[in-house]
């Protein structure tokens, strides 16, 4: 048995001896960034849930001696490297769009010790659905209807002083044509400088990742902006099923981008939500891409108006 599957077998019995009545449990195959495990959890009376094991083992931890005093510097360090899922945490509990954490005890979230390894695990909601996985072909109204459900995922979100960061076909969950974000695990608060000095230091999945965040500078200010550049590759591999296979840099040119859209799809429709939405998700220059999320809403009211 992997030590992953030992941890895992650990934390369901801390929780069962904590009340919670898990009836079952098994661990998904899903690609998950930040060293993080998934596994599905059913608790009797109440629904499905996801619990997420994060190793935040520091260097000084990786040691033969399992019996390795955690002594004050090694617990700081435990802590540092759970700073990103602290975010996750508090951006889950001020969105309600997001999966909402459930309580273990008293706590949001619990630590386990196991050798000579550090995890930290906490519980979220499960989102009815599976993550986004292209079907053949869309139409024209079903692109548009993603782009207004992930334009009101991140209005939400940036009223309440976040940006996610790392929008992608694996952090959202699609039922029946409704969508749902998940993970903010690299989410930031827009009111917070970066504060990072080292050039060329990179944030989010690179395919999907805004212009800006290829190489962040200093003290650089997040905006909803950045949240807006994902949404435009994924509409357009949504609409154009041959882009799925672009190269990272082609899906990020727009001449090449709008080249095969309209090889795809030139009726009028289409080059009127190209050129009046897409174009400008896939902007560049951050601050070109809407001067607002209602500005942008409004905007796409507009298109649905012309081509319904």
């Amino acid at each position: 048995m992997r030590k992953i599957d030992k941890v895992i077998e650990t934390i369901i019995e801390i929780l069962k001896q904590s009340n919670l009545k898990i009836c079952s449990y098994s661990k998904l195959n899903v690609r998950s960034g930040q060293n993080k495990t998934i596994v599905c959890i059913t608790i009797e009376d109440e629904k499905e849930y996801i619990l997420k094991i994060v190793d935040v083992t520091p260097e000084e931890m990786m040691l033969e001696n399992e019996d390795k005093e955690i002594n004050e510097a090694i617990k700081f360090e435990i802590i540092s490297l759970s700073q990103r899922i602290f975010n996750e945490l508090e951006m889950s509990k001020k969105c309600p769009n997001l999966p909402q954490i459930r309580m273990i005890g008293d706590s949001f979230y619990k630590y386990i010790i196991f050798k000579d390894k550090a995890f930290m695990y906490y519980i979220e909601e499960k989102i009815e659905g599976s993550m986004l996985s292209y079907k053949d072909n869309y139409t024209i109204q079903e692109v548009i209807s993603f782009i207004e459900q992930m334009a009101i995922n991140i209005k939400i979100m940036s009223e309440n002083g976040y940006i996610h960061r790392d929008i992608k076909p694996n952090n959202i969950i699609e039922n029946n044509g409704k969508y749902n974000l998940i993970d903010g695990g690299i989410c930031k608060r827009i009111e917070d400088d970066e504060n990072i000095t080292v050039a060329g230091y990179r944030i989010g999945t690179t395919r999907y990742l805004a212009p800006e965040q290829e190489s962040v500078s200093a003290n650089m200010k997040w905006t909803f902006q950045t949240d807006l550049y994902p949404v435009g590759i994924i509409a357009t591999e949504m609409f154009v099923p041959k882009t799925r296979h672009l190269p990272h840099k082609d899906i990020r040119d727009i001449q090449i981008v709008a080249k095969e859209w309209f090889e795809n799809d030139n009726s009028e429709a289409s080059k009127i939500l190209f050129k009046k939405i897409v174009a400008n998700l896939l902007n560049e220059v951050k601050a070109l891409r809407s001067n607002s999320i209602d500005e942008f809403i409004v905007e796409l009211e507009k298109v649905k108006e012309v081509i319904k």
